[in-house]
């Protein structure tokens, strides 16, 4: 119960990126971590000290949890039912390479008839190291128009999009996490974070400041 349901299910690991955990549990008790996180954990750095001088180390999950995927088509879904959904344990990896869910009212282009899902995306997502408020992704083929690219970032105003260079708008997907819609042949998306109320309240605080 310590880790909470992100850390013990693997579908909710996949959908967050999770790969590392980082504890002050030693490898004698890695066992007994193992069944905590329902998961066979690697150390793989430690032991160190952190900041408040606790003995630390640091486990590596087994599965990939990409920062990115591509889902084949998109399904719409209210927001209950979408995070009941990603809570299943059902909703495992290829699942989520199958459909993503979006709200209601978006204007994607859903799947019609919701008892025929996709089969799972081919295609891979690379992230190269991301940048401060910016995320570029290539993809390891042209998409197929319906697929929609999922970023393992949570989704917020003022997160702008562009595939191949053309500007689209990004949505929320999965409850809480970013959605790209592709067109066919697209093999290269840009996220790119502009806040104006951020970039308004910085001016304010250096005047304030200056003053």
């Amino acid at each position: 119960n310590e880790y909470g349901p992100v850390m013990r299910q693997p579908n909710i690991r996949s959908l967050l990126n999770v790969r590392y955990l980082l504890t002050n549990v030693p490898p004698s008790e890695s066992m007994a971590l193992a069944e905590t996180v329902s998961a066979p954990v690697t150390m793989v750095a430690g032991p160190a000290r952190n900041a408040t001088g606790s003995m630390v180390y640091l486990y590596e999950f087994p599965e990939a949890n990409p920062p990115a995927w591509v889902a084949s088509g998109a399904m719409k879904a209210s927001d209950g039912d979408a995070l009941a959904t990603i809570l299943d344990p059902r909703f495992n990896a290829d699942m989520q390479r199958r459909v993503a869910l979006i709200d209601t009212g978006s204007t994607l282009s859903a799947i019609s008839d919701p008892s025929v899902v996709p089969p799972p995306s081919s295609i891979t997502a690379t992230v190269p190291r991301p940048q401060h408020g910016r995320i570029l992704v290539d993809l390891s083929a042209p998409a197929q128009d319906g697929n929609v690219l999922i970023v393992s970032e949570n989704f917020y105003p003022g997160w702008e999009a562009t595939v191949d260079g053309r500007a689209v708008s990004p949505e929320r997907v999965d409850y809480v996490l970013i959605g790209v819609p592709l067109t066919a042949g697209a093999t290269q998306v840009e996220l790119a974070f502009r806040s104006a109320p951020y970039e308004t309240g910085k001016v304010i605080t250096f005047a304030a400041v200056a003053i």
